[in-house]
């Protein structure tokens, strides 16, 4: 057995009907130590009971913050900045997916080479439905692995990110309250994209359940998803400009360099609003494609609005 040492950070609000299922599938990944971090974001069912039951059970394996009502986005940073440092690998899990036992051992040989810099990995997840029928693998691969293609269309589900002790330091110095409607997945992944690396994996190692009680979007029929991409295009405002802030100023407090081939459109982000050059720079580059082409068009008109 390897000694790969891996924090799973989940945040939980009234999961008691699919969690244990969950839970399982992360204790029995094999060839790694894993250990379950739980913040509970002020659940009112028996979700903190069914957790508390297992740490009974593993009192060596998983920890539980029983925290107020602040949003997933928000308990899951906080319950990533109260864990340990000591761990090589750390991992977002939702509470009512389904884990194959190698998932994190899969994610860890696709970017253990590449422990000097942050490294994210992120499989392509398996969409089924509450009863775990009607699986059909989403394949995250098609568009541009790149920076451009990340900030068309953040697809990366935070449920299906790896990542190494290089990029839990800089994660741990994320403030959403800064970065608004961003989700820490986002942001993360955009940290790894300007200053190290991300692998996307077309395989899949994982079950997504798609619930109509769903908070994030997705399984709740073409209505919701027209009013989701309304609102991505006309009230997520500044969504990426925030996110090319957040990089610049992060870089320059932490005296670090993003990497060379982002510079320019990093510098077109921040300036595009202020310069119809960098706008029209934006509209053109050719990287800005997640694989999507809705989302494509779309990128577009939130540019030429100013809201991207």
């Amino acid at each position: 057995m390897n000694n790969y040492k891996v924090n799973v950070i989940m945040s939980t609000y009234n999961g008691a009907k699919y969690i244990k299922e969950q839970i399982d599938s992360i204790l029995i990944q094999k060839d790694v130590q894993i250990h379950l971090s739980v913040r509970d974001d002020g659940s009112q069912d028996e979700t903190i009971e069914i957790v508390e039951d297992y740490i009974n059970k593993y009192p060596d394996k998983i920890s539980l913050i029983k925290g107020e009502n602040e949003g997933y986005k928000k308990s899951f940073i906080d319950c990533l900045k109260s864990s340990s440092s000591d761990f090589d690998y750390y991992a977002f899990s939702d509470q009512d997916d389904v884990w194959q036992e190698d998932k994190c051992i899969s994610a860890i040989k696709a970017i253990e080479s590449q422990n000097d810099i942050p490294a994210l990995y992120c499989c392509s997840p398996t969409i089924c439905d509450e009863n775990l029928q009607n699986q059909k693998i989403n394949d995250l691969t098609g568009g541009s692995n790149t920076l451009e293609g990340y900030w068309t269309r953040s697809r990366l589900p935070g449920c299906c990110m790896v990542f190494n002790n290089e990029l839990y330091k800089m994660a741990t110095r994320i403030d959403l309250d800064e970065l608004k409607v961003v989700a820490h997945d986002t942001a993360i992944a955009s940290i790894a994209y300007a200053f190290g690396s991300v692998y996307i994996d077309a395989n899949s190692y994982m079950l997504h359940r798609r619930l109509s009680s769903s908070i994030t979007t997705g399984g709740k029929g073409i209505l919701h998803r027209f009013k989701t991409e309304y609102k991505i295009i006309f009230k997520d405002k500044d969504y990426y400009f925030t996110l090319a802030r957040f990089i610049n100023d992060y870089a320059k407090a932490e005296k670090l360099k993003f990497k060379e081939e982002y510079d320019d459109f990093i510098s077109t982000v921040l300036n595009y609003k202020k310069s119809i050059k960098s706008r029209f720079k934006l509209l053109f580059n050719k990287k800005m494609k997640c694989g999507s082409f809705i989302a494509d068009m779309e990128i577009k008109i939130r540019i030429m609005i100013g809201n991207y």
